[in-house]
């Protein structure tokens, strides 16, 4: 059975009590201690993955649009779940430093004319190993480019357990909507847009 997640964000100091000397993390741990910023106002943290798939990779990213707007702009993927935030840019460095173990890169490595969907080469971003899923296979057995040095890397895939990746999100965006709960409500507007 798994042990429910519990941050408690303390607004004065957010990553209390968690520790990691990566130097990215050290940088995202200081942009934590300075608080949200005043473009940080309410949004949306989603989950999306790609149509058919059935690998573990899911994207994790923020908006202050619609996700489904957001969604438009990969074609060929499905929204598994999104979810309101007060304070959206926030909830998503700590959502991504927090997952950074499962954190993988997929380089652009070609665009189908067709459908307008990229074929990716995924990479574990703390070891840089490429990993041998069906995109990687087939490339290698046609004899294409594996390498990743000078191509577009979408930095916000994670490849993982997706039950824990959820209830990482919905810790970090419940304790931060308790904690800012002093930002306006969500507006009708707002509602309509869910």
């Amino acid at each position: 059975m798994a042990k429910a997640l519990t941050l408690t964000l303390d607004p004065t100091d957010p990553a209390a009590g968690l520790h990691n000397d990566d130097k990215i993390v050290k940088q995202i741990l200081a942009r934590l201690k300075r608080g949200p910023s005043t473009q940080d106002t309410l949004g949306f943290i989603y989950m999306y993955k790609e149509k058919g798939a059935k690998n573990g990779y899911r994207k994790i990213g923020r908006t202050q649009r619609l996700p489904d707007r957001r969604l438009e702009e990969w074609p060929g993927s499905v929204l598994v779940e999104s979810w309101r935030c007060r304070r959206n840019r926030l909830a998503e460095v700590l959502i991504h430093w927090l997952l950074d173990a499962i954190r993988i890169y997929r380089y652009i490595m070609a665009m189908d004319s067709k459908t307008g969907t990229e074929t990716l080469l995924s990479v574990w971003k703390r070891t840089g190993t490429v990993i041998p899923d069906p995109t990687y296979k087939e490339r290698v057995r046609l004899g294409r480019d594996v390498t990743t040095k000078g191509k577009k890397k979408h930095q916000e895939w994670f490849l993982g357990d997706e039950k824990v990746m959820i209830a990482v999100i919905k810790s970090v965006t419940s304790d931060i909507n308790m904690q800012w709960a002093d930002i306006a409500p969500w507006t009708a507007l707002m509602e309509a847009m869910k």
